[in-house]
């Protein structure tokens, strides 16, 4: 097993360099995006809630994929944008996405119980950031990746698997802190489990500004920058994590 790791700040273009590798190659290269989906249930007893949700995240995710390929058609583009807000008021979907967290929960326990330091680490750092919405979503993230990983690591088929939103990029959540974090990013990469390879993706900051507007424009839910400080702030990060990454791939 090969797991390979985009990273960088955020609309640098890291999904777009995943997709572009999985499709070129789908027997052997496969998105960490879909193991959860695909590989959940050869490490815990699904209920049918637990397999219906799963079906419905697999939906959303073809759904997107449509639109995705018909974004240029203004027109269409927005019509599909309507497709999603039919999603967001059905009363099931809350139900199926809390569903999804708690099968990434429970697979979190297991890569938890291989892994205490690395987690005592990172939870540790998250009780100090005062945003609760802030804490709930990295945990989420957290939980999320911890379990892509497990699955990652003890599947026996020999794949290729991209991540664009591994630990490395989540290591963004230093971040919060009110101090740069330099010591925190290397006992951080220091702790987790690394790919065997990475990929450091930055653009320039007029450029990520853009991207962050055309994401905007679009109504997407992805990350979106509040100004060109900001910009800059995750770029100095991630260029003090590409250089603390240096020690461990020389």
């Amino acid at each position: 097993m090969i797991i390979i790791e985009f990273f960088g700040p955020p609309c640098c273009g890291k999904t777009f360099y995943a997709n572009y590798l999985v499709k070129s190659n789908k027997r052997i290269i496969i998105s960490s995006n879909t193991l959860i989906l695909d590989y959940s249930h050869k490490f815990l007893k699904l209920n049918l809630l637990e397999k219906i949700s799963l079906k419905y995240m697999r939906l959303i995710k073809f759904l997107k994929k449509i639109k995705s390929i018909k974004k240029k058609n203004t027109t269409t583009f927005q019509n599909n944008n309507s497709v999603d807000r039919s999603f967001s008021k059905n009363s099931f979907t809350n139900i199926f996405f809390v569903t999804y967290k708690n099968i990434c929960k429970k697979i979190f326990v297991l890569y938890k119980k291989k892994n205490l330091k690395f987690i005592k680490f990172y939870l540790d750092q998250l009780k100090l950031i005062n945003d609760k919405d802030k804490r709930k979503i990295y945990k989420h993230w957290m939980e999320e990746s911890a379990a892509k990983y497990f699955i990652a690591k003890s599947i026996k088929k020999k794949f290729i698997i991209i991540f664009d939103e591994g630990f490395i990029q989540r290591s963004s959540f230093l971040i919060n802190k009110s101090t740069f974090p330099k010591n925190k990013i290397n006992k951080y990469l220091r702790l987790m489990n690394k790919p065997d390879y990475v990929i450091y993706v930055d653009r320039n900051s007029n450029i990520l500004m853009k991207r962050s507007k055309y994401r905007q424009i679009g109504k997407k839910n992805d990350f979106q920058y509040n100004h060109i400080n900001q910009i800059k702030k995750y770029q100095l990060f991630f260029k003090n994590v590409f250089k603390n990454l240096n020690q461990f791939y020389s």
